[in-house]
């Protein structure tokens, strides 16, 4: 796992960041085998899960075809629908005389669906979804559904589909920062995802692990570009609320939350965007891929989210399922990053054009000064003293 904030770095800056940090593990690991050779243990290898050969050949020679066809379909609803009626179908064809052969099954299947998501991209060169390795999905963006300051953006069209309404609220109430214990945070950012998008039917009564780190990443890719208490003394909190889930709904939050911060009339010094890469590698040939969707997530080798402006990185999260990446793969998939984000600014200018000035609607805050030779006779003068004492 990989995570940092930044100021706008550029990706050459930011892959010579990334090799000396990785030196640095390197010492810290040859220590670790230092010790570990001193103590004498042996490191354990968990044995890796044997496949039923013969259930896998029957799976594949008889629902490939179909569950391709399931796979690529274009609607996330209807895909899924698809492939869990067709895995019925196969443990009822292969299992239902024997039961105990439901498990070799439903692995067997869920095996060659991985199968047949690596070889469409290694070997055939084509996504599932039938988009380029470096073309992001279609945006459709919505601001100011509701009045300002409210000013919530939108992205009904897009994969996740983020609601983020950033409310105002006075400088007193900033908090103290975890990260940072001698600065308030001004801004905070939260993501919310319903357990319903998740197929879980429970109560949500606080936020869980993901939707904190998914908050902490979009509000440390967003609160660089921030301007300062002079120009902007308000404590504001950005909630983003994720209706629907087909990727990272982290960059989501920070593309929906820096249209609404825009909206709502806070002068940003930069709009802020952010993508989330994939990785599909065999050892020898890898491929890089850019916006990547919810099985691209779950089979691919890795998730490496990037945020930031025209100008550089703000921020970027990267964990891998592999031994490793080269720095020929982060080089590549930090250059595709770059390019998907601009993609998204004619699709911002032309939806909604950048405040002049702060909204009508904004919360203002007036501090009066006055001339120091001058505080005597502003100030209010002393309560004189009693002249008689009363009595109880």
């Amino acid at each position: 796992m990989v995570e940092c904030g930044a100021l706008e770095f550029q990706e050459a800056e930011m892959v010579q960041a990334l090799e000396f940090g990785h030196a640095a593990i390197k010492t810290l690991v040859k220590l670790q085998l230092e010790l570990q050779a001193k103590v004498g243990k042996t490191k354990l290898v968990p044995a890796k899960p044997q496949r039923n050969e013969e259930i896998y050949q029957q799976v594949a020679k008889n629902y490939a075809e179909k569950l391709l066809a399931a796979l690529t379909m274009k609607v996330k609803i209807e895909s899924y629908q698809t492939i869990d009626a067709l895995k019925k179908v196969v443990i009822a064809d292969l299992a239902a005389e024997k039961p105990e052969l439901k498990k070799d099954v439903v692995e067997c299947f869920d095996l060659l669906k991985e199968t047949l998501f690596r070889n469409a991209i290694l070997k055939q060169g084509a996504r599932l979804d039938g988009r380029k390795f470096d073309q992001i999905r279609p945006l459709n963006i919505e601001v100011g559904v509701l009045p300002p300051p409210m000013a919530p953006a939108c992205s009904p069209a897009a994969r996740p589909r983020p609601w983020s309404p950033p409310p105002w609220a006075p400088p007193r109430t900033s908090r103290p920062s975890r990260a940072w214990r001698t600065r308030s945070r001004r801004a905070s950012t939260c993501t919310t995802t319903s357990r319903l998008l998740r197929g879980r039917v429970q109560a949500q009564p606080w936020a869980g692990r993901r939707e904190i780190g998914h908050g902490m990443l979009a509000e440390r890719s967003i609160a660089p570009m921030l301007p300062g208490k002079e120009e902007n003394p308000y404590t504001v909190r950005v909630v983003s609320e994720i209706t629907e889930s087909n990727g990272s709904s982290s960059m989501a939050t920070i593309c929906g939350g820096t249209l609404a911060l825009m909206d709502a009339g806070i002068k940003l010094k930069s709009p802020v965007a952010g993508v989330a890469m994939g990785l599909v590698s065999d050892g020898a040939k890898f491929v890089v891929l850019t916006d990547i969707a919810g099985q691209e997530d779950h089979y691919g080798d890795m998730d490496f989210k990037v945020a930031g402006t025209t100008t550089g990185i703000t921020a970027l999260q990267m964990d891998i399922k592999i031994g490793g990446i080269t720095t020929e793969i982060l080089t590549k998939a930090l250059d595709q990053a770059r390019r998907a984000a601009w993609s998204c600014w004619p699709p911002w200018a032309t939806s909604w054009p950048r405040r002049a000035a702060t909204s009508p609607a904004t919360p203002r805050r007036c501090t009066p000064s006055s001339c120091p030779r001058k505080r005597s006779a502003t100030s209010s003068a002393r309560a004189a003293p009693p002249s008689a004492t009363s009595s109880r």
